[in-house]
């Protein structure tokens, strides 16, 4: 064999190689339970508990294995980073946190913040993420938690990426008022044959209390299609107590620079939630830049 040709095959391997490790995302920052073993590929398309199942937080052995405790000040803005490229049109992401450090398929994770489309980028395509700011509400109790990130993709198979990160928490309440008063995290297509989001559509969260920040003006927020969406949206409200004020950020994000980012209904489907924190209100997080250095409104071209 020619060593043009052995140079060539040996090119299109490496090049192959680089594609399947940037294939999917994975969490960057904050940094996630057993960063050494993590992939960044989907959750197994399984019913959580069931065999080979790995939700929440891509179970595995040595999943939970701290590689840097990220400490977080309340009411501060963080940042919400991500390694890979396939961002796959974008979709609805939702943080959470969990009081468990080892968090298995029964516990909840309430969510604290959702970004209804726009997420990891606002735009078509497979051209890499944007960075997020976000911060944790002032009304959550001091202490250690594992914080959960999770993507339900506009475009390719219906999945739902989920990484989990441990994190402390300092600066916020003496109280679980506010984090007793959050809706748990939706969760879905685990497995598709029972409730699935729609293809080419940003997933509707169907009881986001006040947590929700709409970032896509381009594809509508579409509810999930199956027989037991219903159930899934029901264990969003499971346990959940009235709430007090839930407190407040030190500065509230803006909005995505292209606009595109709108605020919430004024009040919440239901009662729960507590009173919105200021970075709630309008829009809730900001995107910082994307990999090129553009902003989040620059949109991705389709591939």
């Amino acid at each position: 064999m020619p060593l043009s040709t052995i140079s060539a095959l040996a090119f299109a391997l490496a090049a192959y190689f680089v594609t399947v490790g940037n294939a999917h995302l994975m969490l960057d920052t904050p940094v996630p339970y057993g960063k050494d073993s993590l992939d960044n590929s989907p959750l197994v398309n399984a019913k959580p508990g069931s065999s080979g199942a790995n939700y929440p937080c891509k179970l595995r052995s040595g999943g939970y294995d701290i590689t840097s405790e990220n400490h977080i000040t309340a009411g501060e803005d963080q940042v919400l980073s991500f390694i890979g490229s396939a961002s796959h049109g974008g979709g609805t992401c939702q943080l959470g946190l969990s009081t468990s450090r080892s968090p298995g398929p029964t516990d909840d994770f309430k969510a604290f913040q959702i970004y209804e489309g726009g997420c990891p980028i606002n735009g078509d395509g497979n051209d890499g993420t944007s960075n997020f700011s976000y911060t944790i509400p002032t009304g959550i109790k001091n202490g250690q938690y594992s914080l959960a990130w999770t993507w339900y993709n506009r475009v390719g198979n219906r999945e739902i990426y989920m990484n989990c990160a441990p994190v402390t928490v300092t600066g916020g309440s003496d109280t679980t008022d506010f984090y007793d008063s959050l809706p748990n995290m939706y969760v879905i297509n685990l497995p598709t044959s029972e409730c699935s989001t729609v293809e080419s559509s940003n997933q509707l969260i169907p009881n986001p209390g006040n947590a929700v920040m709409k970032k896509d003006s381009t594809y509508s927020a579409v509810a999930a299609s199956g027989p037991s969406c219903a159930a899934s949206a029901a264990a969003m409200t499971k346990g959940i107590s009235g709430g007090s004020s839930g407190g407040s950020s030190s500065s509230p994000a803006t909005s995505a620079p292209s606009g595109s980012a709108t605020a919430p209904a004024s009040s919440p489907p239901t009662s729960y939630g507590g009173s919105p924190p200021s970075n709630m209100t309008s829009a809730a997080a900001s995107a910082v830049s994307s990999p090129s250095g553009g902003e989040i409104g620059n949109s991705a071209s389709g591939s």
